[in-house]
């Protein structure tokens, strides 16, 4: 199983689940976060890449 989260536009992001070794099927659902989620999860991401790297 798959699961994947990628901006789409500005503003909306796609969230897709594949379900590759039994049935093939992926399903793709469009979000629209609240303002300002997307950049506070790219600013949490960025400090666990920091605190991971040393």
């Amino acid at each position: 199983m798959q699961f994947q989260i990628k901006p789409v536009s500005p503003g909306v992001i796609a969230v897709s689940v594949h379900d590759g070794p039994s049935s093939q099927v992926t399903v793709s659902v469009p979000l629209f976060p609240a303002t300002g989620w997307i950049d506070d999860q790219r600013a949490r991401l960025e400090e666990v890449r920091r605190l991971f790297s040393g």
